[in-house]
């Protein structure tokens, strides 16, 4: 294998892990933010929910 096949090779193979790492980051953004949202839901429905005498117990 040449100079130039090489370089080539070595480029695409950095191509290839460049994509790859940009599309972790964005599956890690994408799960922090439903994370996130999740959370705000939760914090909601905590909020908005009655609570009893046995709520205090708990």
């Amino acid at each position: 294998m040449d100079i130039a096949a090489l370089s080539i090779t070595k480029n695409q193979v950095q191509l290839q892990q460049d994509i790859g790492v940009a599309v972790i980051k964005k599956v890690m953004n994408a799960a922090e933010e439903n994370g996130n949202l999740i959370t705000q839901m939760l914090m909601k429905s905590e909020n908005s929910m009655p609570q009893t005498k046995l709520d205090l117990y708990v």
